[in-house]
This record gives structure tokens, sequence and C-alpha cells, in this order.
């Protein structure tokens, strides 16, 4: 994992003609595995997570489960990147993905977040979303901000602020552990 993170960060260095080129070069070393099983929740996991999750999270859970999102990149969908169409002659939405957010630290520890492109360019691409959320996304709609800037979910201090990770963990432990 730490030879992927440098290889990454060196891509990125390149990439910003900071160097000339990435000396990560060891073909396979960036595929090592990390022996960590990852569970897939089932539908009804993911119903009994919503409901015992804080209830502003509770939307983004669902979406994030329906829709695949990584959390950078559901925390920084706006208003403007939801769109209707008809799937199966039933209203649906689709969500434009072409942007991610990231919580960068600083020394003072406090952070900021910044908007990039998705972790791959695979990332971006447009998600049409089951019919049967139809409901829950007017009411997502309904409940933030006209602007077409505004975040889908914002953070609870500043509507115009990202959600933190961190913060959205401290929610996402207790409602695992309650489910």
């Amino acid at each position: 994992k730490a030879y992927k993170l440098l290889s990454a960060t060196l891509r990125r260095a390149v990439g910003e003609k900071l160097i000339p080129s990435n000396p990560c070069m060891v073909k396979g070393a960036q595929s090592a595995i990390s022996g960590k099983k990852v569970l897939i929740p089932t539908l009804e996991e993911v119903g009994r997570i919503a409901q015992h999750i804080n209830p502003r999270y509770s939307r983004l859970v669902i979406l994030m489960a329906f829709g695949g999102f990584r959390f950078g990149e559901v925390t920084e969908l706006r208003r403007k990147d939801v769109s209707q169409c008809v799937v199966n002659k039933r209203k649906a939405y689709v969500f434009q993905v072409d942007r991610a957010v990231t919580l960068v630290g600083t020394e003072s520890g406090k952070g900021y977040h910044v908007v990039d492109k998705p972790k791959s360019e695979a990332g971006i691409r447009a998600v049409t979303v089951t019919s049967m959320l139809t409901p829950m996304i007017e009411s997502l709609l309904h409940d933030i901000d006209q602007d077409p800037d505004s975040l889908l979910f914002p953070s609870a201090s500043d509507a115009g602020q990202h959600l933190r990770h961190d913060v959205f963990m401290n929610s996402w432990r207790p409602a695992l552990s309650r489910a």
C-alpha cells in the first residue's frame, strides 16, 4: 500500500511538472493484496444502517449504496449534477460525477478540502439511480438551497462547506453497531 501511495503521489508530481519522471517502476508492486475482506451489505442491511444513523446522513447512506459513489464523490455532488430521466416509463434521476473532494491535512491539524477529478478516469460517469429512490431524491432536492452550486450533503454547521469524512464516521460506526 505504501508503494502504491508513493507511486500515485509521484505520478501526480510528474503531471504537475514537479519532477521529470516517476521512479516507481516495479511491475506488480502496486497490486499488493491487503488481506482485508470487504463486506458488501445486503439491501436489508443498508436499510437498517440508514434507520440507525443520524437522520441527516440516512439519504447519503442510501444514495452511496444504490449509486456506488465513493465518499468524496457523493459529498461533492451539487444540485447542478442531478437531472431527471425516464427509466421503464418511470421518473428517475441521473447524477453526473466529474468531481470529488478530499480533505487535505495541515500541520495545524485543521485541514482543508480540495475539489479535483475522481480517483480515476473511470470515476467520471453518469449514474442513473433506481426509480424507487425518486421520492427520496425529490425530498433531498426540496430540502437544499435552490442554487445550482448547492452541495447535496453539506456540513451541518455551514451549507457552503463539505461534510468531513471524520464527522460522518462518528455517526457511521455507532450506526453499524446498532444495525
